[in-house]
Parts: C-alpha cells; sequence; structure tokens
C-alpha cells in the first residue's frame, strides 16, 4: 500500500490518468481508495478522439482496472525517498 500513500498525499494536485482506450485526462486529484479507482475535478481531456462527451466532463470518475498508467506531478514528488521506501518494503516482504 506504499503507493496509495503516495497517491494520497498528492490529494488537491494535478495529475494525468491514461486510460486504456487511448484517452488522456488531466485533473486535480480529489480522492483515491485502495483499488486505485480516481475521482478528478476540474478535467482537462486530451487524446479524445471524437468522444465530444468525454471532453466536457468537469469531474471524472476512472475505474482502476481501466488505467493504463498516471503521470504524477515531478516537482511534489521526492523520488529518494520513495525509492528508500520502495526497498525497506521488499526487504519486509522477504
Amino acid at each position: 500500500m506504499l503507493f496509495l500513500h503516495v497517491f494520497r498525499t498528492l490529494q488537491g494536485k494535478r495529475i494525468t490518468v491514461h486510460v486504456k482506450n487511448g484517452i488522456v485526462i488531466e485533473g486535480t486529484l480529489q480522492s483515491i481508495d485502495h483499488f486505485y479507482n480516481i475521482k478528478l475535478i476540474n478535467t482537462e481531456t486530451k487524446d479524445a478522439g471524437n468522444l465530444n462527451m468525454v471532453s466536457t466532463l468537469s469531474t471524472a470518475y476512472i475505474r482502476g482496472t481501466s488505467v493504463l498508467y498516471i503521470e504524477l506531478p515531478k516537482d511534489e514528488i521526492d523520488l529518494n525517498i520513495l525509492h528508500d521506501a520502495t526497498r525497506r518494503q521488499e526487504e519486509t516482504e522477504k
């Protein structure tokens, strides 16, 4: 649950979610649960193609199983701390 904690510290920050069907949604992270279901507010859609209804959403609920990957703001993440925490978690699971 290390990464869930990282995502929860990013609530209120702008993230970009790439969905498996090719849609890219950027918005402010409002909430995320342990299934990685994401709620974004103040969204902007990129690469929505001809899906006009998606491009006009102000709030988006994205199911965790449909997420391809998530772009996080570089200035909000301390990679050294994240690397160390990942190593410690791996060692405790052995």
